[in-house]
């Protein structure tokens, strides 16, 4: 799961816990979803997303597309949370 978190001040936020070895779960229905990033290191987004099961992903930082050519971001990163098109 991805959370926004608003904080009245710009500070680092630090949640304690047990690495999960998991992988994304793809949602069935179509809409926007926002999803965390299961992994401990750097993931391409391209080995679990498509053109059969997503539409887009943003972040706040860009955007990746199924065979976009134009894509601002490839990877999933650690602690980064995504917006998910079905």
């Amino acid at each position: 799961m991805g959370y926004l978190v608003k904080m009245s001040t710009a500070t680092t936020l630090t949640i304690q816990g047990v690495p999960l070895n998991q992988t994304i779960t793809i949602p069935n229905n179509p809409g926007w979803y926002l999803i965390g990033c299961p992994y401990q290191t750097v993931t391409p987004i391209s080995n679990y997303f498509n053109i059969n099961n997503c539409k887009q992903i943003k972040n706040f930082t860009g955007f990746w597309i199924p065979d976009g050519t134009k894509n601002s971001i490839i990877n999933f990163e650690p602690g980064k949370g995504y917006f998910l098109r079905k």
